[in-house]
């Protein structure tokens, strides 16, 4: 028996590991500086014709329902204004700016902006995003699992619960 015939399924698994671990790679060098902007609709009323401009830039959404989460994707590595403009009922606001918005710096940091929308307020918060890339989900939420499992499983005695 040759050693072709003898490891045919190691060099099968081998292969197909090396294709995963390049497409995701190759996946990540695109998405590169793509950031996740999530607006939230906390009022009672929808959101419409929301623009975000940030550059030359521009992503649109027609409607977000009230209690409804949208996720937008930005890319740039300039500093540069994000403008928000948008209508909705009850809310005496129609745009809202963020001077200086980085989304490689955000990318960088692994964080997604998170803006609530309230009459006549918005909230912005920085907080971690998930991968943008599906394999990249898939090992980000295995890394998670295997960090509990070890965390629960060997906790000192006698320390903290």
């Amino acid at each position: 028996m040759t050693f072709l015939k003898r490891h045919r399924g190691l060099i099968i698994v081998g292969t197909l590991l090396t294709l995963a671990i390049g497409s995701e790679v190759a996946l990540e060098l695109y998405y590169q500086g793509v950031v996740v902007v999530q607006v939230e609709n906390l009022g009672s009323e929808p959101i419409e014709n929301l623009v975000l401009i940030h550059g030359s830039e521009r992503v649109i959404v027609r409607k977000i329902d009230p209690g409804a989460v949208s996720r937008l994707f930005l890319s740039g590595n300039r500093h540069e204004t994000l403008r928000l403009e948008f209508r909705q009922r009850g809310n005496g606001m129609t745009s809202y700016d963020l001077p200086g918005f980085d989304a490689s710096d955000l990318y960088r940091e692994g964080a997604k902006l998170r803006l609530q929308f309230r009459p006549n307020e918005i909230e912005r918060f920085q907080e971690e995003a998930e991968p943008v890339t599906p394999l990249g989900r898939f090992a980000s939420s295995l890394w998670k699992r295997l960090k509990d499992r070890l965390e629960t499983e060997y906790r000192p005695i006698g320390g903290p619960p």
